[in-house]
């Protein structure tokens, strides 16, 4: 399984699957007989009035076996999905639980800074 992010890796492959974006929004993922992949995203935005802009082009994020559509096109199997959610899901409880203890300790350092301002200026 190999993301492709550039049009000239495009040239030669001969296309295997087509996963359609739910509701005809977003990106279309296209998976080769090389079982190589690309994401072609589709971009419409407004600026003004009357001034409606179209992009398409093609993916320049990495994506990982967390995608459910990697799992449609059959580039990963069911484990490997599921193992890549887990996987998510302790590194995010992990980011979480360092996030907490970061932001208590700031916390405190802010206490205490208060404190001795107020200690000083005040008398304690």
């Amino acid at each position: 399984m190999k993301q492709l992010f550039e049009e000239k890796e495009l040239i030669g492959k001969t296309i295997a699957q087509i996963v359609m974006p739910k509701n005809h929004t977003g990106d279309m993922w296209v998976k080769f007989t090389d079982n190589s992949f690309v994401i072609i995203k589709n971009e419409s935005y407004q600026e003004g009035y009357g001034n409606r802009y179209e992009y398409v082009g093609i993916e320049d994020m990495e994506q990982g076996a967390n995608n459910s559509e990697l799992l449609e096109l059959k580039l990963i199997t069911k484990k490997e999905y599921d193992d890549a959610l887990i996987a998510e899901e302790k590194k995010y409880e992990q980011w979480r639980i360092e996030n907490d203890e970061r932001q208590k300790k700031e916390q405190e350092k802010y206490e205490k800074e208060q404190f001795e301002k107020l200690k000083s200026k005040y008398g304690a």
